[in-house]
């Protein structure tokens, strides 16, 4: 039936491209069964590295920038992962046929193979959320926590369905919405379900496409699955367009731009116009050379009498024009791949429950995993000289560390990789937008993927296993600027060459591993096979980090 599915599914994404100008190397790939109920892209002879394999140009990928709404929403200021779910929703129900991506849109599936929606982990069985509470997907991620965010957009996106339909007439996407904005019924609920099931599954098959379109589909592309450590292509695409139009270099909108600077600085004066120039590195911008492009972009826009299209434009068989690999999307590969190798595309560099939770995905021998050992840390509480110091560690000991942590041990590049991690994230919208940053997480006590202990979780360690005598200078010392460093070196100290500190550590992994659940637990749930190997994947990761870390101490 997959195998079925496959061939039914490459024939109308081929179809689409091809009617798009795309190119997709059906002669060394094909798409198949990969692991699980799910379809991948595989080799059906050796392949070279740098060879393109899909190539579509950017007038073909869906977003919510050039959908049959594209106006309304700019008008509405409604972008990101929001305005990309209500661009798809309108061409899958209002204008279907009449869409001129619908027959690629409708490959893109948001039911398991239960014909149960495919919905985030806030809105999973509340048996099996039960179940994987106190695991780093609860404790650090909270993953579990429906947010308000959530249920925020999809009263936009409704409000907007209504304004649409009763300023423009048109319909309203009923399979989403409700004719009645007081309904509160089972089928409200549905409904709601169904579009959070669309973002989610969106924010797993989009690409960055452009600073024009942001997030699109792209066809074929979505096919190929990911892997942190075994890809072996890239996703290319020119990044640095007009974010108006979507034009590359030169255009309307970057001349108007321009000639308005120049005019804002021509009032300022000849001396502060050559001395802000100075300052930013730029020419003097030529007025009459502004003047003469506006002519021109005018005269392409509306058709020069003593202009002639090139006849190189157009391809000689098809008579459409000639596309400008500039203007397309790739997908090359990073490596040579064998016959009968899967094509995998690289995955963003997050843990286990954040791929989870932001794309719908788990990754074995994930690089980047973490166990969260934080209720086992809390849980030393119950011992009174532990007690007092994660008193102060939590008052104020963390703000001292990370404070003295970021001066001392961050570079300016992993500073500034951090902040703009953090902003990027603050921009998003969506259920993805909370407070998971690297940064946050980054000051937490977690074990990495290799099993060693974050350098927050080795302070930890080394101040509940002070004893008493080094415990009073350490206080001592903490209230003086200048002894400040040596004791937080001290923080910083291994727990291989200390046995306490090794034997809390033990005692600390022993405890997480006893308590997190057996996964064939989850056998005997009625939850997807999706679900249920991603809670899977998830678990055994964990585990495997554990054993990790017991092995190096």
């Amino acid at each position: 039936m997959i195998e079925n599915m496959a061939n039914i599914k490459e024939q109308r994404l081929l179809e689409f491209i091809l009617s798009g100008q795309g190119k997709f190397l059906s002669s060394h790939c094909e798409i198949r069964k990969s692991k699980g109920n799910h379809l991948g892209i595989y080799a059906k002879q050796g392949i070279v590295k740098d060879t393109t394999l899909l190539q579509i140009p950017k007038s073909t990928v869906f977003s919510a920038s050039n959908s049959s709404i594209a106006n309304l929403l700019q008008d509405e200021e409604i972008d990101g992962p929001l305005a990309l779910t209500i661009a798809f929703i309108y061409e899958t129900t209002v204008f279907r046929e009449h869409s001129h991506w619908y027959s690629y849109l409708r490959t893109i599936k948001f039911k398991d193979e239960n014909y149960g929606y495919i919905l985030p982990p806030p809105y999973w069985d509340n048996e099996v959320k039960k179940i994987l509470g106190g695991t780093t997907m609860d404790t650090l991620f909270h993953c579990f926590d429906i947010e308000d965010d959530i249920h925020l957009l999809y009263e936009v996106a409704e409000e907007l369905a209504y304004t649409w339909h009763k300023d423009f007439g048109l319909a309203i996407p009923e399979e989403y919405f409700d004719f009645n904005p007081d309904n509160k019924s089972v089928c409200k609920d549905v409904k709601h379900q169904k579009f959070v099931s669309v973002m989610y599954v969106l924010s797993s098959v989009g690409f960055e496409i452009d600073t024009f379109h942001e997030t699109g589909l792209v066809p074929i592309a979505d096919l190929f699955n990911h892997n942190m450590v075994n890809a072996n292509v890239d996703f290319v695409s020119i990044h640095d367009v007009c974010a108006y139009c979507g034009e590359l270099g030169m255009c309307k909108h970057i001349i108007a731009e321009e000639a308005e600077e120049a005019r804002d600085m021509d009032e300022l004066g000849a001396h502060a116009r050559n001395l802000n120039a100075t300052a930013r590195g730029d020419s003097v911008i030529d007025i009459k050379l502004l003047e003469e492009l506006e002519e021109e972009q005018f005269e392409d826009e509306n058709g020069s009498q003593d202009s002639s299209d090139d006849e190189d434009e157009y391809d000689e068989i098809t008579g459409k024009k000639k596309v400008d690999p500039e203007e397309c999307v790739d997908v090359v590969t990073t490596q040579d791949i064998k016959t009968d190798q899967e094509i995998f595309i690289s995955s963003e560099e997050i843990p286990n429950p954040l791929l989870l939770l932001k794309y719908g995905y788990t990754l074995l021998e994930n690089p980047f995993d973490i166990s969260h050992m934080a209720n086992e840390v809390d849980s030393m509480n119950k011992e009174k000289t532990h007690k007092d110091r994660l008193e102060w560690w939590t008052r104020i000991g963390l703000k001292y560390f990370s404070d003295w942590y970021r001066k001392m041990r961050m570079t300016e590049e992993t500073e500034s990789d951090f902040e703009d991690a953090s902003e990027n994230e603050e921009q998003e919208e969506g259920p993805e937008n909370d407070e998971n940053t690297a940064e946050q997480y980054m000051f937490e006590p977690y074990l990495t993927a290799t099993g060693e202990p974050s350098f927050i979780l080795l302070a930890i360690l080394n101040l509940l296993t002070m004893t008493a005598t080094e415990w009073k200078k350490f206080m001592d010392r903490i209230q003086k600027e200048s002894t400040l460093e040596r004791c937080f070196l001290r923080l910083e100290a291994s727990v291989i060459h200390s046995n306490p500190a090794k034997k809390l550590l033990q005692r600390l992994i022993t405890c997480k591993i006893k308590s997190l659940p057996d996964s064939n637990l989850f056998d005997s749930l009625d939850i997807s096979e999706d679900v249920r190997r991603n809670i899977k994947v998830f678990l055994s990761s964990e585990k495997e980090i554990l054993k990790r870390a017991l092995k190096l101490l």
